[in-house]
């Protein structure tokens, strides 16, 4: 293995190319402007060439002109003109460029080269973590993965794009939309009425779910996840991470509404012949669902977010659920719990654009709505609900009246109330909820699955 110091001394560069850069930057100003947007000190692996490169930075965001005698003076302002080879070096920078036009070409290498030089840095910092025995192994996971993902996150930063393209690529998409021929451009839940205000769950969104403990958020999840469909009319891929949970008590319940056998049965093997005919039929149609689930308690936002990758590139992934957010384990230190869940609905949000996959997060709401007259939930309810409110695309509230009111003439209905939406209307959606199968269908046709 070779030491740190031939690491070091063997790490990714090109002078030339360097050279090739700053020399570019003195003689065009649009080589200039280019190399400033997409580089930065680090970018260049010799000490000399970082130093031209900041005094050149200094000049353009003063105004000044900038020539080989204003470069040296900046240089002597900065005490680094003899360390970076006095005028002598300069005059080799101005020879050094063949021509601007392949200024792309050559910032290209730099930023090529800085990121292998990061990588190798990170690898350096996760052996060094690894060799010290006090370090806890999910402790070094953590740290490997946010390390090797800021190296990521900075080669995806964003830049300007023009609205020629933006326009092009939003004409493909309504192109797309037409030929669908439908009023669900995300991933179907099926229920009809949710869906043709949501137009199903979009890419790259946040959505929450909210209720009360019992309401059956999670058989409303499970419900969504063994039925959901792709626009394409393909059965997608869906992650659910359960921190309340075990694996086999979701199947149980998805096996249940699945067959229209009554929990209950199934729970205390109380089922007959009928009742077999009806699960066997239930398991074979779970078995063609693209489900994962992943039971662990206590699972932290990195952790959550590294599997959630892994199972993208292994099986492709199509949309996530979470059951329930305020479970997740955060990794920060010396903050409170209010700006812990705000840090991982940040995460969650991030994960969503990252992947490109609707993430569903379902929340615990106050137990402070109870002392209301009316108890339908408002987005005040949401527990740590600042930041959950300002990331999420789309917020709903689970309500059953009949829960509340033993006299309710809506018995067995849930109510969505869609409180917030950020592409789309807000209002309310009714569902047939039949507890005994932990089961949703629409109001009007149960034909669903």
């Amino acid at each position: 293995m070779q030491s740190m110091q031939n690491l070091e001394k063997s790490a990714p560069h090109n002078m030339q190319a360097e050279q090739a850069v700053l020399g570019a930057m003195i003689m065009d100003r649009v080589a200039l402007i280019t190399s400033l947007e997409k580089l930065r000190r680090e970018s260049f692996y010799f000490e000399q060439n970082g130093s031209v490169y900041e005094a050149l930075r200094i000049l353009h965001a003063e105004n000044q002109a900038i020539d080989i005698t204003t470069l040296s003076d900046q240089l002597e302002k900065m005490g680094q003109m003899q360390s970076c080879g006095g005028l002598d070096y300069l005059a080799i920078l101005l020879e050094a460029v063949p021509t601007s036009a392949h200024i792309e070409f050559y910032v290209e290498i730099l930023i090529k080269n800085a990121v292998r030089r990061e990588m190798l840095l990170v690898g350096q910092s996760i052996l060094k973590q690894a060799m010290d025995s006090e370090n806890e192994v999910d402790y070094l996971i953590n740290e490997a993965e946010k390390n090797i993902m800021a190296v990521s996150q900075k080669q995806t930063m964003g830049h300007f794009i023009p609205i020629s393209d933006v326009l092009s690529s939003t004409l493909d998409y309504i192109e797309q939309l037409k030929k669908s021929a439908g009023d669900v451009t995300g991933i179907a839940s099926t229920f009809r009425e949710l869906d043709k205000m949501t137009a199903g769950f979009q890419k790259g969104d946040l959505v929450i779910i909210g209720a009360r403990p019992s309401m059956g958020k999670t058989a409303f999840v499970l419900n969504i996840a063994q039925q959901a469909v792709k626009a394409n009319g393909e059965i997608p891929v869906i992650a659910i991470f359960s921190l309340e949970m075990a694996a086999q008590q979701l199947i149980m319940r998805m096996l249940s509404a699945e067959s229209r056998v009554a929990g209950e049965k199934l729970r205390t093997g109380n089922v007959d012949g009928q009742d077999w005919n009806a699960i066997t039929i239930g398991l074979s149609n779970l078995n063609k669902r693209k489900i994962f689930i992943d039971d662990s308690p206590g699972v932290s936002i990195q952790e959550l977010r590294s599997k959630a990758r892994r199972l993208k590139v292994e099986h492709g992934l199509d949309m996530i659920a979470i059951d329930y957010l305020q479970l997740i384990r955060g990794d920060m230190k010396g903050v409170n719990r209010q700006e812990e869940v705000a840090h991982i609905s940040r995460l969650l949000k991030s994960l969503a654009r990252e992947l490109e996959i609707p993430v569903i997060a379902l929340t615990q709401l106050s137990r402070n709505l109870e002392s209301r007259p009316d108890k339908r939930p408002i987005m005040s309810d949401i527990r740590e609900s600042g930041s959950i409110e300002q990331d999420a695309d789309v917020i709903a509230f689970l309500y059953r009246d009949d829960y509340y009111n033993h006299e309710s003439e809506e018995k067995n209905i849930m109510e969505i109330i869609i409180g917030k939406q950020r592409n789309g209307p807000i209002g309310t959606v009714k569902l047939v909820f039949q507890k005994d199968y932990n089961r949703f269908e629409n109001i009007s046709g149960r034909e669903e699955f």
